[in-house]
């Protein structure tokens, strides 16, 4: 039998894949009464044409008339597969990054060009390499980073497999990207019901893990 509530909630792919469903049981151990109606994507959708309670969005938002709910910040890194840093060296310092290359990333929901980001001496400095590849998608960006593209740089939940076995290699610790924003938004209209406050105090937590 159905549970008596429904949820509709629309994420990015590697984020609901990696982060969000592993964790999910411990929401149900709670909230077991709630259905939740799981959507992916990474584009901004009519949350009320479509009957979606709340999108989860990652990076910079585009204007929105929607209420935004910041999420703690996800933290980056830097990282190359083992092969293309055997080819390129590891660079220790910004002024080796002559002569790398990266997989360059499209904003799905801005459509803009992501530069690479290094953060030294609390300010971020912007650095562009040669590509041979243009992505719009997380998954794709590290795929094409293990198919030794280039390098890359992603929230650390989305390589922590790769860089534990590794297959993949962080580059410039030290000067490891700010942190990406995470943002939850729902119709201005909508009041927040009980239901969604309970699913955002619970994923607020989840991005509090050290392991995220």
């Amino acid at each position: 039998m159905r549970p008596a509530i429904t949820l509709a909630l629309n994420w990015p792919a590697s984020f609901g894949r990696l982060v969000v469903i592993p964790a999910l049981p411990t929401f149900y151990q709670i909230y077991h009464e709630i259905m939740l109606e799981i959507g992916i994507g990474d584009r901004m959708i009519d949350l009320v044409q479509e009957g979606v309670d709340c999108v989860v969005r990652v990076g910079e938002l585009s204007d929105s008339t929607l209420v935004a709910h910041p999420l703690p910040p996800l933290r980056q890194v830097t990282c190359g597969s083992t092969d293309y840093v055997a080819r390129y060296c590891l660079p220790s310092k910004l002024e080796q990054l002559e002569g790398q290359r990266c997989v360059d990333y499209l904003s799905a929901t801005t459509g803009k060009l992501q530069h690479l980001e290094f953060c030294v001496h609390g300010q971020v400095l912007l650095r562009t390499l040669p590509a041979s590849l243009a992505v719009n998608n997380g998954e794709s960006y590290v795929a094409a980073c293990e198919a030794n593209f280039g390098l890359v740089q992603v929230p650390y939940y989305h390589v922590a497999r790769q860089l534990e076995h590794g297959s993949l290699i962080e580059v410039l610790p030290q000067h490891r990207p700010p942190d990406l924003p995470i943002t939850i938004l729902y119709p201005h209209h909508r009041r927040l019901t009980p239901r969604l406050r309970v699913f955002i105090d619970w994923l607020d937590a989840q991005c509090r893990n050290p392991n995220i």
